[in-house]
């Protein structure tokens, strides 16, 4: 009902917005300032090709409200880049795709295949990265491990509660369905469906199953430092996540001609919740290999281990280098409802600068904006860029539309990393702040889900801390008057 009633608030809204005519400002350098009143959406159907691109089109110029790659390409054609490393933490990543290839990292100091540490970083052959995750791929949720460890929680009642009224919910489907599944003669979707509750039964809520054992590595101990593998690479091709948001990155590097900047592979993201362990050891290893940005899009409901996690966003921050985190995919607000990891502790005060959480938008500058899946928060969300169907590598050298916060994140990585890379006297906390203030104004009202299966309107300022939308060419042009302030005030 709820569905029913935003398709028909939508398609009534776009049938207005198709006939009515308004004035869209032309001045690309005042579009940061300009009124949202000023904007005007493109209601109208996008070529097979346009679709493919559509988070690279200008508001101004096209009616999309994409980050704006053919300006920025302009802008940054007369200036030097000196390159810069953006840590990607997530699921294994095919290297050898075409839309990667030319864009890894490579550790220069270590010596390929040779069973040694040869730059003494307490990782041997790390050639291109690390993998904290060996060969696990399924791994239950961080709430299932909270049940099956009695760890001592202050939610380990609640986490119980979800774990056993999950449990029962999955079972029960698995035994009405399992003979039309096993039959083999139910529909396509059906078959999609039946499987992903058995990969939730039998691994997400399993608190029999533990992956970890294969690791020789306890994952309680933050010391324990000497596991997992170099192999980055994707086990198999259903590995697509780390894929598709690598080449999100990469095709935003590669269309601005910023051949330099490459991307550093950590394979620390199983198919079910991160460890808390391998996140903080993934950071510091990102930080202490060169990464000026870490991509993280990835999050949970529950940790167990928090503080590990927030002393490596410490150490980052210490270390000026700048945490990209996409919001998560719940349609909540986050001010509200606890994402981990963050940058607050559960308390209304940042404990650092350099972290900056992402939400995701879709095509439409009108009231349908927020896609209905992400996450929102006037506190705890800085900046919302496209992330609605994002076409992107995935493994077997193909490409897939994908949609997510996860998907929003490394456009805001890609363009941290452009400005890192073309400004690099600038700190990590300055770049925070010029992607959030050089943002394009969302609109003035946008639409959530309510309750009571009902929309409710908010103020888009409403919903996130700036306000605003990803914009790359805003960005790199206050990133250039900032610097330049800077240089003559040297």
């Amino acid at each position: 009902m709820r569905a029913m009633r935003k398709m028909e608030l939508v398609g009534v809204m776009m049938i207005l917005a198709s006939c009515q005519a308004s004035k869209v400002a032309t001045s690309t350098d005042q579009r940061s300032k300009n009124s949202n009143s000023e904007l005007v959406y493109k209601s109208t159907m996008l070529s097979e090709a346009q679709q493919k691109i559509w988070f690279g089109f200008d508001m101004q110029k096209d009616s999309i409200p994409g980050i704006s790659l053919r300006e920025t390409k302009v802008f940054l054609n007369d200036k030097e880049s000196t390159g810069a490393i953006v840590a990607i933490l997530d699921s294994g990543i095919e290297l050898h795709h075409p839309q990667l290839a030319d864009h890894v990292w490579r550790n220069s100091d270590e010596i390929a295949s040779n069973n040694q540490d040869d730059d003494q970083n307490g990782y041997i052959d790390d050639l291109n990265g690390w993998n904290f995750l060996g060969d696990i791929y399924f791994a239950p949720l961080e709430v299932t491990r909270i049940v099956a460890g009695a760890k001592q929680n202050d939610r380990l009642e609640e986490a119980r509660s979800i774990v056993k009224s999950k449990s029962e919910e999955l079972q029960g489907f698995l035994d009405q369905y399992g003979p039309a599944y096993r039959s083999g003669e139910a529909p396509s979707g059906f078959l999609k469906a039946y499987e992903y509750r058995k990969v939730q039964s039998d691994y997400h809520y399993n608190t029999a199953f533990d992956p970890r054992d294969v690791l020789e590595d306890n994952p309680h101990d933050i010391a324990d430092t000497n596991y997992g593998n170099n192999k980055v690479q994707n086990q198999d091709e259903e590995e697509l996540h780390g894929t598709h948001v690598a080449g999100i990155f990469t095709q935003i590097i590669k269309e601005v001609g910023a051949g330099e900047i490459t991307f550093m592979p950590i394979r620390s993201t199983p198919r079910g919740d991160e460890y808390d362990k391998d996140v903080a050891l993934a950071i510091r290893y990102a930080v202490d290999n060169g990464a000026k940005v870490i991509n993280m899009s990835f999050g949970k409901a529950f940790s167990m281990y928090p503080e590990m996690v927030y002393e490596a966003i410490e150490y980052a921050e210490s270390k000026d280098v700048l945490l990209v985190h996409a919001a998560g995919n719940n349609g909540e607000n986050v001010d509200t409802t606890m994402v981990y990891p963050n940058d607050h502790r559960g308390t209304d005060k940042e404990i650092v600068d350099n972290f900056i959480t992402v939400g995701a938008i879709n095509r439409y500058y009108n009231e349908t904006l927020i896609p209905s899946f992400t996450n929102y928060g006037f506190q705890n969300v800085d900046i919302f860029a496209p992330g609605h169907d994002i076409y992107s590598s995935i493994p077997g050298n193909k490409y897939e539309y994908q949609r997510g916060t996860s998907m929003a994140a490394p456009m805001v990585s890609a363009v941290a990393a452009l400005i890192r890379s073309y400004y690099p006297k600038l700190t990590a906390p300055q770049v925070k702040q010029i992607i959030m203030e050089s943002g394009l104004p969302g609109p003035e009202i946008i639409w959530l889900e309510g309750g009571d299966e009902i929309l409710r309107e908010y103020p888009f300022t409403a919903i996130c801390k700036s306000g605003r939308i990803l914009n790359a060419y805003n960005a790199l042009k206050m990133a250039d008057e900032i610097s330049k302030k800077q240089n003559d005030t040297n």
